[in-house]
């Protein structure tokens, strides 16, 4: 599958995946291959007026967006409304894990940090090979058949097996769980099995903690740890206290409060390519209050969100590393 390999607007070739990585695949619908758009090197294409509306009001956006907290700050509303989960009769024994792009193409060791600590709890891990993007890209962008087209194949992939199905992502999450009950509602084929599907369908802290009841990993970290909780996961899945209490528990390690944890970061996909200057600001709030935490590593649910804060700790010349909460849990060595 191809990868993205240009970027023309201010964005990161990173970022660029985001819409482009896995777009290559199959339609499964009449048994047609489709191209979907933008397709892996193809440039996003502004308009003059766009492009200088988005300039302008960028740049007086940025000038005041540190003196109006109040205008950045995250609202605890959620953005989803909870939907009814299968209940489980007994501890399951397997599941399946939902991989998404970004780890399966940027951070791999993040999707092996998963199963390690799956396995670790006595579990038995699926990965459906012939998974591909969950469509959200898509789906962001107004491209809704190529959303439905890769929603369909997700759905009929994971009713392949009856086991519950783990994400590690806030943000791909709440596309399974909710977004694709929006999409196939009126799909009389679909509508069924995207809801049954997203009825046993977890992000990877949630299902520790509210699934397997487990707090304690017995994971080994030593350093300082601080949460940014990710938007999607905390207003979309409701995350709230499952990542914080997971980390409360890593031994050897202290954890310490991050100013406006609950701020976006500023990735927000396709937001961080079309409005640069306004992203790049929220992501120096974002930093600024990480250096201040004392924090040597900042734990996310997202390496969306780890990718970008990442890289502006890079560009600062800081040490401070950015890790997915799986990666932290499946460390043992050193365990007191």
């Amino acid at each position: 599958m191809a990868r993205a390999a240009t970027v023309t607007s201010r964005g990161s070739a990173l970022i660029q995946l985001c819409i482009a990585t896995r777009m290559d695949i199959l339609r499964f619908e009449h048994g047609e291959t489709a191209r979907l758009q933008p397709s892996a090197g193809d440039p996003i294409h502004l308009t003059h007026h766009e492009r200088r509306h988005i300039t302008t009001s960028a740049r007086d956006k940025k000038g005041r967006l540190a003196a109006r907290s109040d205008n950045v700050r995250a609202t605890s509303t959620p953005m989803s409304t909870e939907k009814p989960r299968t209940p489980l009769v007994a501890r399951p024994t397997r599941v399946q894990v939902l991989v998404t792009c970004l780890v399966d193409r940027i951070f791999p060791d993040t999707g092996m940090a998963v199963v390690d600590v799956l396995e670790r709890l006595g579990l038995t891990v699926e990965c459906p090979p012939a998974q591909t993007c969950c469509g959200q890209p898509a789906f962001n962008a107004g491209a809704l058949d190529d959303a439905r087209a890769m929603a369909r194949h997700t759905v009929d992939l994971l009713s392949q097996s009856d086991a519950p199905i783990v994400i590690p992502s806030g943000s791909c999450g709440d596309m399974v769980i909710h977004q694709y009950d929006a999409l196939l509602r009126d799909d009389a084929i679909y509508a069924e099995k995207a809801r049954a599907v997203a009825a046993r369908t977890y992000e990877f802290s949630e299902f520790l903690v509210d699934v397997l009841g487990v707090t304690d990993v017995q994971a080994s970290h030593p350093g300082t740890l601080t949460y940014h909780a990710s938007c999607h996961g905390l207003r979309g899945l409701h995350l709230l206290h499952q990542p914080t209490t997971l980390l409360a528990h890593v031994h050897n390690s202290t954890v310490c409060p991050l100013a406006e944890a609950d701020v976006c970061c500023g990735f927000g996909g396709l937001f961080a390519v079309k409005m640069p200057d306004i992203s790049s600001a929220m992501l120096d709030r974002k930093l600024d209050s990480i250096v201040a935490s004392g924090a040597d590593t900042v734990v996310v649910t997202d390496v969306s969100c780890a990718m970008h804060m990442a890289g502006g700790l890079h560009r600062r010349g800081s040490a401070i590393r950015v890790r997915h909460l799986a990666e932290v849990l499946a460390e043992t060595s050193g365990r007191s």
